[in-house]
């Protein structure tokens, strides 16, 4: 596998139960990178969320934008749409 990316902040990564790696990357001031890569080594999808990188959180696979209230399934199924974190009292 040959994959090189740049990155201002560390590169994280997390491995899917579909045996995905997925690399979360910052690549400009506000330009969040997510690359979903299969077990040879191919990119099969990517997600770029455009925000300051201190609202994005990305724990065990979930992909959290913490200012918007927002969480995003796409490493578990592909969907790029947010979901609204729903807070109850």
């Amino acid at each position: 596998m040959k994959l090189l990316v740049e990155s201002t902040q560390p590169v994280q990564s997390f491995i899917s139960d579909e045996h995905n790696i997925i690399l979360y990357t910052v690549t400009k001031t506000t330009e969040n990178k997510f690359y979903k890569i299969n077990p040879r080594g191919v990119v099969i999808d990517s997600l770029v969320l455009v925000d300051s990188p201190f609202n994005i959180a990305f724990i065990r696979g979930v992909i959290i934008n913490k200012v918007k209230y927002q969480y995003y399934k796409w490493v578990s199924n592909g969907n790029k749409q947010p979901f609204y974190i729903l807070f109850k009292t």
